[in-house]
């Protein structure tokens, strides 16, 4: 089966979704319409993951299925290709973003003198923890939340988390997992230029990972600097949330 771009870019975030969740005890389930989850998971995630077109009545039984569970923990569900409506059964709109796609053959970003940060794989649990503390900003794992992303998740050579490190500290980083075909990049964060972040990042990962597309979703100005890297804007996706 030939998948579009977008489909792709789906279910590779329903893929990491799940791998997340997994390594806090709570996987999902894969079903042809969409990723599941009926336990509780980790903040930021959804529930459920929309991961095929012109499946709306099949996503629409599995949130009734979810919705009807006792008790209930459906919080939101990301429908990839804006099919769906919720509003009926009380969800409202959260945002809207845009799946990006960066193919192998499009040009690597330069890096001129001023982006002094140099890139680096996470390997050990004190380093991803500086990672994550760093990605969190002002609100860091601590007594009021767990971390969100468990040593475990180090284990596999499927993903990496990217650092970049300015004078010894993390002042950049991101995500990136592969399935199958693609590559998906995942939260970026940085503490300096953004467009400095999105090219370091970038190198690092078709270097990591050659030849495979890179794919992920973006809004706003991040999706502005995410094409000024290179990235190709795609179809849309919508976040519901309960």
């Amino acid at each position: 089966m030939t998948l579009t771009r977008e489909e792709h870019a789906a279910r590779n975030n329903a893929q990491w979704c799940n791998t997340v969740c997994a390594a806090h005890g709570s996987p999902g389930e894969f079903h042809p319409a969409a990723w599941i989850n009926r336990d509780v998971i980790p903040r930021f995630h959804s529930h459920a993951v929309v991961t095929a077109r012109r499946s709306a009545d099949a996503v629409l039984r599995l949130v009734d299925e979810l919705l009807s569970a006792h008790p209930p923990r459906f919080g939101g569900l990301k429908d990839s290709f804006c099919e769906i409506d919720l509003s009926s059964r009380g969800f409202s709109a959260l945002f809207e973003a845009n799946w990006i796609w960066r193919d192998p053959s499009a040009p690597l970003p330069s890096v001129d003198a001023s982006d002094d940060v140099a890139w680096h794989t996470i390997e050990t649990d004190s380093a991803l923890a500086e990672w994550e503390r760093a990605w969190a900003s002002g609100d860091p794992p601590g007594d009021r939340h767990p971390r969100q992303f468990p040593p475990s998740l180090l284990s596999c050579s499927d993903h990496r988390f990217i650092g970049g490190y300015c004078a010894g500290k993390v002042v950049a980083g991101a995500i990136a997992n592969r399935t199958g075909e693609v590559v998906g990049i995942s939260n970026v964060f940085q503490t300096i230029n953004p467009a400095t972040c999105w090219r370091g990042a970038m190198r690092f990962i078709e270097n990591e990972f050659p030849g495979l597309p890179i794919v992920g979703y973006e809004r706003g100005n991040d999706l502005l600097i995410a094409q000024a890297a290179g990235f190709e804007v795609q179809g849309m996706l919508r976040v519901w949330s309960r």
